[in-house]
């Protein structure tokens, strides 16, 4: 139930075209759907996706012809702007009908200082030159490093874990202000994403999502020097994760956003309903150069294992230039991929009518603290 169509059933052109894989090109990333998605394989029929986590509109979001949308459970962040079950179906209604997907994001590899699980005073500032790319020193703190002959100290502003702050807390992502990296094996830990009323997962839940979106999976590179076991430490979390809700709600997605060397864990694989990738093809180094061969080439190895087990690749490309979009669907297309081509600030919708003229939805929404607000960056 929770898989796609087999794209190994290559005799079934059905199959084929469900999947994507005979869509041409010049097609509108917000074309119309032909066909209405199957309630009981709710990824089948997803041609067309689209990504925003500020600034979010349901009414936008509703109004939209997206097969399938990610959006943050609230509008600021923050649980006092948590959208409410009314709001998630009118984003789940197309606008002639039919059921459209909604997800919502969900950081399990981070700490966001704005979301309610937040202590007030957690963390401490402190100014550095370098810090060590792990969460795993008992402080959260990293090293100062001094170039030699150099007289001043290039320094910046991160927060720290103070020694009160909970133990699975690790210091700030340097290029991502407000969010920090965790020991997400920890119990405490996962105990605030799901397993009870007020945990984050099952916040998502009462709101009548389809299922989550789940960001920073790929949060044990940062740890695997020290900790051997990081990727199953989190293929374990992601498993418990999809177990606690489909017990509550049968048939709930779950969507990893990166990570995909996972993909190789059959575990993973079998708890998964799909795989996202950002800047599969562009953007990983220098903003809009495509990236290295090798490193598509891997990224493609791994991708190509969900493809294997049935499990539909979406891309998201932050590229704007209508030419260039139009030459990158192609080849997404021809892989199989469901793209979407968004802004990195994920501040609105971006629809494209015709080929050559991109067309964006926004909203007057607050921007205070919802996710992604405070840097230029996608974080990494």
């Amino acid at each position: 139930m929770r898989k796609v169509v087999c794209l190994a059933a290559l005799a079934s052109l059905f199959a084929l075209v469900v999947s994507g894989a005979v869509l041409p090109a010049a097609w509108a990333q917000s074309a119309p759907s032909q066909f209405k998605t199957d309630v009981t394989k709710p990824l089948a029929g997803v041609r067309t996706w689209g990504y925003q986590l500020q600034k979010t509109d349901p009414d936008v979001v509703a109004a939209s012809s997206f097969d399938l949308v990610v959006v943050d459970y609230s509008r600021s962040g923050g649980d006092e702007g948590r959208f409410s079950a009314d709001e998630v179906r009118a984003m789940q209604k197309k606008p002639d009908g039919s059921r459209r997907v909604v997800l919502a994001y969900l950081s399990i590899g981070e700490a966001e200082s704005y979301r309610y699980y937040w202590g007030d005073n957690w963390v401490e500032p402190i100014r550095v030159f370098d810090m060590e790319d792990s969460a795993s020193t008992p402080s959260g703190r990293g090293t100062l490093r001094v170039e030699p002959g150099t007289r001043e100290i290039p320094t910046r502003a991160l927060h720290v874990p103070k020694l009160t702050a909970p133990t699975w807390l690790g210091r700030e992502n340097p290029d991502w202000g407000a969010n920090f990296l965790v020991r997400y094996w920890d119990a405490n830990w996962q105990k605030i994403i799901f397993g009870s009323p007020n945990a984050y997962l099952d916040r998502i839940l009462a709101s009548g999502f389809d299922g989550v979106y789940l960001d920073r999976v790929d949060a044990f590179y940062a740890v695997a020097d020290d900790r051997p076991q990081a990727k199953q430490d989190m293929v374990r979390f992601v498993a418990g994760i999809a177990r606690h809700a489909r017990k509550l709600k049968p048939g709930f997605l779950v969507v990893p956003q990166n990570g995909e060397e996972l993909l190789l864990e059959p575990a993973y694989l079998a708890t998964i309903d799909g795989i996202a990738k950002e800047d599969l093809l562009t953007g990983s180094g220098e903003s809009g150069r495509r990236n290295s061969s090798r490193a598509i080439a891997n990224s493609e190895k791994w991708l190509r294992a969900a493809q294997q087990a049935g499990l539909p690749v979406y891309v998201v490309e932050y590229v704007q230039n209508a030419a260039k979009i139009e030459s990158l669907r192609e080849e997404l297309v021809e892989k199989g991929f469901v793209p979407y081509f968004g802004v990195r600030t994920l501040d609105r919708l971006v629809e494209r009518q015709s080929s050559a003229s991109p067309q964006s939805s926004g909203s007057s929404g607050s921007t205070a603290s919802s996710p992604r607000a405070s840097a230029g960056a996608h974080r990494r």
